[in-house]
This record gives structure tokens, C-alpha cells and sequence, in this order.
């Protein structure tokens, strides 16, 4: 699925919702703002768009938007061990964003890397992880990037070449 057009979109959300909280939006009422989205977003499901406009992001509770990752977590692994066909993943995909709207709505680059399985489990679990304590208070926003981002230093970046196995030594040599 493409969520290219879907980013315009959220962009557009998240703006009225901060104009709406700031007092200074140009629109009389969301269904107002609704209409507006539908007639400049053409190409994307009324459905979609109305789901996705009553979603404000700067409301979402940390504690529950944890919950709801990990469940949309465990779906994807069950749902791709069944090895479906690319019609099933795509519908599986407007599901997942109809359902999950408020991971899709907070990180729309979280939502997009698990729905595509592009994050590593390891790292997701991490940042996961992250969300719940900068939710509960236990941590900063900054002590957590700064915690992620040594991970992704120390995978990515600072490999231990002696620690690895000979195929993965070739993987690394040819991707350099």
C-alpha cells in the first residue's frame, strides 16, 4: 500500500488539530474540516478520511497507544506466517489503519515500518518500550532517543566484525 498520499492527509489533521487547540482554526467545526479533506483529498476513501480527521494526536494516551502497538504487533506476526496473497495484505492494510488509527495518527512512520515488517523486532520492541516509559513519566523523550540511538549505533553502525558469522561477514562486505 502506498501511504504517500495518506501523509498529505495527516499533515493536513494535525495542522487543524493544532490550530483548533491554538483557537485559530478556519474551519466553524471538524465536520466543516471533514468536507474540506474529502474534496482535497480525492484519491483516498471518504472513510478513511473521516476516520483519520477525528484523531487527534496530541491527545493519545502513551499507556494506550502501547497496548494498541504491541496487539498490531502480534497480528502482523500471525498474519504474515499465513503467507498471504498481495490483495489480502492490502486490505489487511486499510484494516490495520482502521483499526490501529492511533499509531497510525502518532507515528505514521512506526505504523508504515510495522505494517510493512521493515523494523527489526528487536528495535521495535525498543522503541515500544520507549513510548511506555516517556507515557508513564519514567523517562524523557531525549534519554530515550539518545537510548535508541546507541542501539542503532551499535547494530548498524559499530559492528563487531569478529563476532559475526561468515555469511554475515559477506552481507557486510558486499553492502559497503
Amino acid at each position: 500500500m502506498d501511504y504517500t498520499l495518506l501523509k498529505e492527509l495527516k499533515t493536513d489533521i494535525d495542522k487543524y488539530h493544532f490550530e483548533v487547540s491554538n483557537c485559530c482554526t478556519d474551519y466553524d467545526n471538524i465536520q466543516q474540516f471533514i468536507q474540506s479533506m474529502i474534496n482535497k483529498h480525492t484519491k483516498i476513501d471518504t472513510i478513511i478520511i473521516q476516520h483519520l480527521a477525528n484523531v487527534n494526536k496530541y491527545e493519545i494516551d502513551g499507556n494506550k497507544l502501547y497496548t494498541q502497538a504491541q496487539l498490531l504487533k502480534n497480528e502482523i506476526y500471525e498474519f504474515y506466517q499465513l503467507q498471504p496473497a498481495s490483495i489480502e495484505i492490502f486490505k489487511k492494510h486499510i484494516d490495520w489503519l482502521l483499526h490501529y488509527t492511533n499509531i497510525y495518527m502518532k507515528s505514521d512512520k512506526l505504523f508504515v515500518g510495522m505494517v510493512s515488517q521493515k523494523l527489526d523486532n528487536n528495535i521495535l520492541d525498543e522503541m515500544l518500550f520507549s513510548m511506555k516509559q516517556i507515557s508513564s513519566g519514567n523517562s524523557t523523550k531525549t534519554a530515550n532517543d539518545v537510548r535508541i540511538g546507541q542501539i542503532l549505533y551499535d547494530k548498524y553502525i559499530n559492528i563487531d566484525e569478529s563476532k559475526l558469522s561468515k555469511e554475515d561477514k559477506k552481507k557486510l562486505l558486499k553492502n559497503k
